[in-house]
């Protein structure tokens, strides 16, 4: 009797102690998203009939919280699976925006794994590691097995980041892994009648914009951006125009997105303000043909080029710094910019 005992310890334990993690981060709870939506349940309660659980809603919305995070994988109530997929888990503005939100999710509200598939990883991407309760490498997968590996760990709702840029893996998308498939962070519809939805917000899509995408908008309250800056990020320092003779305008998008017609509308702005001048920074931009180019269309609008200063490439901590000497930050037209 006392050796059964013993070894009934001892297996508990082991489940308990040294199995318990990978435990709570399994992906394949039997009890699924999107049928449990319509399945009333009931409340569980401790032995001190405090709530683990709670359920609202009405059938077709039943949503429910484990109260108890812990306890949210075994007490039989859904435990959401949500995928990440993107190529830009490092040092890059979709973690920038990213990061914050993954920290401060409910992390009674279902698992968040990560499906990274970088090329140069960081110590930002070790950090992201981090705060993912799974995540996977995928890398070195094509698209298909990369998509099976989704399907196996039954994903319930796929978010891909940044859209159609580079070392994108939108083909995983194609195959369909997960039944609700997200966009966050494109720059415009991705086209691809597998994915759901976009999350976005009021401002970078009215509600007229609808019929430009195919995936249905999803408006996020109080805006779509959560950035957080850099460790590295200097201090905000102050108006460039306190000791400099004159406003100091400046534009920090991509050249694709300044043609003639918006350096027409700049050099009325620099034209209009008497001692003004402009600062530009955008890939290439140390190129002397690219920057002689914009030069030359800024004195074709009347504006002599001693008024411009052309950057290009630099470091991020450069980038935000070259913020603070700049006075007022001027648009691009019809593409505007997003995290610039």
């Amino acid at each position: 009797l006392l050796a059964g005992i013993a070894a009934a310890v001892l297996v508990t334990a082991w489940w308990a102690v040294y199995r318990g993690p990978s435990l709570l981060t399994r992906t394949d709870n039997p009890r699924r998203a999107l049928a449990d939506r319509y399945v009333s349940r009931g409340t569980l309660l401790d032995r001190n009939n405090q709530p683990l659980n709670d359920t609202t809603g009405v059938s077709g919305s039943y949503t429910r919280q484990a109260l108890y995070p812990p306890l949210s994988s075994v007490i039989g109530y859904t435990h959401p699976v949500y995928g990440y997929l993107s190529a830009d888990f490092r040092t890059h503005s979709v973690a920038y925006t990213f990061e914050a939100g993954l920290e401060a999710r409910d992390r009674g509200g279902g698992l968040a794994v990560g499906y990274g598939s970088l090329l140069h990883p960081d110590a930002v991407t070790q950090r992201l590691r981090s705060k993912f309760d799974v995540y996977r490498d995928i890398r070195g997968l094509d698209d298909r097995a990369a998509a099976d590996l989704i399907e196996r760990d039954r994903i319930d709702i796929l978010v891909a980041l940044a859209g159609h840029t580079a070392d994108n893996r939108l083909q995983v998308l194609a195959y369909k892994p997960a039944p609700i498939q997200v966009d966050s962070g494109s720059l415009s519809t991705l086209g691809m009648e597998q994915v759901d939805y976009r999350l976005t917000d009021a401002l970078l899509d009215p509600p007229r914009d609808q019929a430009y995408y195919l995936e249905e908008l999803v408006p996020l309250p109080g805006g779509y951006l959560c950035y957080r800056p850099p460790e590295s990020a200097p201090e905000v320092g102050p108006l460039p125009a306190l000791k400099n003779k004159g406003v100091t305008f400046g534009s920090f998008n991509g050249s694709q997105k300044i043609h003639p017609a918006v350096v027409s509308l700049w050099s009325a702005v620099l034209k209009a303000v008497e001692g003004s001048r402009l600062v530009m920074k955008f890939p290439g931009g140390h190129e002397t043909a690219l920057s002689e180019h914009y030069l030359r269309l800024f004195e074709q609008g009347g504006v002599r080029r001693d008024r411009i200063r052309i950057h290009g490439w630099l470091s991020p901590e450069a980038h935000l710094d070259l913020y603070n000497r700049i006075d007022i930050a001027l648009d691009t037209y019809p593409f505007n910019g997003c995290m610039t």
